[in-house]
């Protein structure tokens, strides 16, 4: 979306910086704690190899398939989750 937005008002495409705004709206909105992954794949599209907030475009095909379970949860639900199981089972 961001990448959208910023073609529509005119701005040369940077998907360096663009990927730099996009994170820290990212970690706004989940207590300062993603990773980047979903934004890298979003900006990049295809398959992406994501590590420490650096990205490399993999250009080769794979057979597979997407499902989707039809239930949205915000990552940052998901994140205070795994934190509880954490606690109760080291």
């Amino acid at each position: 979306m961001t990448s959208a937005l910023l073609r529509l008002i005119g701005f040369k495409h940077d998907v360096y910086r663009i990927f730099s705004w996009s994170l820290c709206a990212v970690r706004r909105m989940q207590d300062g704690r993603g990773s980047g992954a979903d934004v890298a794949a979003s900006l990049l599209g295809g398959i992406v190899a994501y590590k420490n907030e650096s990205w490399m475009q993999i250009n080769k095909s794979f057979p597979f398939v997407t499902l989707y379970s039809g239930k949205k949860v915000p990552t940052i639900d998901v994140i205070h989750y795994v934190e509880k199981l954490i606690v109760k089972k080291p």
